[in-house]
C-alpha cells in the first residue's frame, strides 16, 4: 500500500510539473569555426537551442546570404494541444551549415527561430558577428624560371636544374609562389622535361614565354 501511494504521489507530481511548466524554446549558440576565418577559409556555421518538452521539435531551416549579412530562418513546430501532457525532457537541438570562403570584411548572422505554437507563438531571435580578416595572398614568382633571379636565364639555372632533377639538391622555393623556381612546367616535380625547357631558353634562343608555364595562371 506505502509503494502505490508513493507511485500515486509522484505520478501526480509529474503531471503538475507537465501542466505547470511554461513552454520555452530558446536559441543557445551561434558561433562559426574557423572562430577568425581568413579568406582562404571555409566558413561552418553552427547554431544550437533547446526546447522544454518533447512537445517540440525543429521542422526545417534555411540560411541565405545578403552580402555581409547572414539570415538563419529556423521553424519550430509545438504538437500541444489543451489538455496534452507533454514529457518533461529537454530537447537539444544542433544545425550545422557551411558558408564556404567568404571576402574579408565584417559579418552579421541573425537567427530566427519562427515557433509554431500555441503555447510560445512569439518567434525567438539572435544575434552574432564576426570577421573574416585578411588578404588572399597574392601569387608572385618573380624567379620562377630564373633559379639565380638576375633577370636573365643562363648556364647558372641550367645547372641548378639539373642539380634538383639529377643530383638530390633542394630546390629554391618561394613561399609566395606555388611552384620551385625550377619546376618550370608546374607539375609539381622538377625533372628532365624542366631541363630541357632551361636549355632551349638558355641556349637555344626560345622564348621563356612560350616554354616556361605561368605559376600563377588560375
Amino acid at each position: 500500500m506505502r509503494r502505490l501511494w508513493f507511485t500515486v504521489f509522484v505520478a501526480g507530481i509529474c503531471a503538475l510539473l507537465t501542466f505547470s511548466l511554461p513552454a520555452q524554446a530558446r536559441i543557445t549558440g551561434v558561433w562559426v569555426e574557423p572562430p577568425q576565418p581568413t579568406p582562404e577559409d571555409t566558413v561552418v556555421l553552427h547554431v544550437e537551442g533547446i526546447f522544454s518538452d518533447g512537445c517540440w521539435g525543429v521542422t526545417s531551416h534555411l540560411v541565405t546570404r545578403d552580402g555581409s549579412t547572414i539570415t538563419v530562418d529556423i521553424d519550430a513546430g509545438d504538437a500541444w494541444q489543451p489538455g496534452w501532457a507533454c514529457i518533461l525532457i529537454i530537447v537539444e537541438y544542433a544545425l550545422t551549415d557551411t558558408l564556404g570562403t567568404l571576402p574579408a570584411g565584417s559579418y552579421t548572422v541573425d537567427v530566427r527561430e519562427h515557433h509554431e505554437s500555441l503555447r510560445d507563438p512569439e518567434t525567438e531571435y539572435a544575434s552574432f558577428a564576426f570577421a573574416v580578416t585578411g588578404d588572399t595572398p597574392l601569387c608572385l614568382c618573380p624567379c620562377h624560371g630564373d633559379v639565380g633571379c638576375d633577370g636573365v636565364c643562363d648556364v647558372i639555372d641550367v645547372v641548378d636544374a639539373v642539380n634538383v632533377a639529377f643530383r638530390g639538391a633542394a630546390a629554391t622555393v618561394n613561399p609566395s609562389c606555388p611552384y620551385p623556381s625550377t619546376d618550370v612546367s608546374c607539375d609539381g616535380v622538377t625533372n628532365v622535361l624542366d631541363v630541357v625547357r632551361f636549355v632551349n631558353v638558355a641556349f637555344r634562343g626560345k622564348d621563356a614565354a612560350a616554354e616556361f608555364c605561368a605559376p600563377c595562371a588560375p
